[in-house]
């Protein structure tokens, strides 16, 4: 296998994308979802209100008699099925994100009227990481409280950060690779 042609370390070059842009989303997502609960606690969010201290715990129920082992059986069938589906759903998942990611990062560029080049794109994905940034931060000074999660999010940011780092010198390295091919 030659590992300097053209198909092999264009995927190489386009996981590491994927990757970045996976952790990018996650935390977009993160950032939207708490901007959904800080709205929906001060009654802002089409009229909703939700006071999420005064949450009651379930139940929960005690077995008097141990399951039969046909039970035991299909609840570690239905285990085993779900970890498979999981693990293809996040492969799969994670090829379709930094696809779609890539290509509304070329059409951002384009309409920005900029070539697509190695650089726009990094720019670009700098920008992105940047953009998640200033929400984290804000919540971070805003709500000293949850301080951990913002110490995650930021970790993940940087992590993106790096990883898009490490797909832009590869592909910069490699003669075999456009920036038009590059996630």
């Amino acid at each position: 296998m030659n590992v300097r042609g053209p198909l092999p370390i264009k995927r190489i070059i386009n996981a590491f994308g994927a990757v970045g842009y996976t952790l990018l989303l996650f935390v977009y997502a993160i950032i939207s979802l708490s901007a959904v609960v800080w709205l929906m606690r001060r009654g802002k969010f089409f009229g909703l209100s939700v006071n999420l201290r005064t949450a009651e715990p379930l139940m929960q129920t005690v077995p008097t008699e141990p399951e039969p082992l046909t039970a035991q059986l299909l609840s570690a069938a239905l285990g085993i099925a779900t970890a498979l589906v999981l693990v293809i759903t996040l492969t799969a998942l994670t090829y379709w994100l930094g696809r779609g990611g890539s290509r509304m990062l070329k059409r951002s560029v384009r309409f920005c009227q900029c070539p697509v080049t190695l650089v726009t794109l990094l720019v670009g994905k700098v920008l992105a990481c940047g953009v998640a940034t200033v929400p984290v931060l804000l919540a971070g000074i805003l709500q000293m409280g949850n301080l951990w999660v913002v110490i995650i999010l930021l970790g993940f940011i940087t992590v993106a950060l790096i990883i898009f780092l490490l797909q832009h010198y590869l592909a910069y390295t490699s003669e075999v690779v456009q920036a038009k091919d590059v996630w």
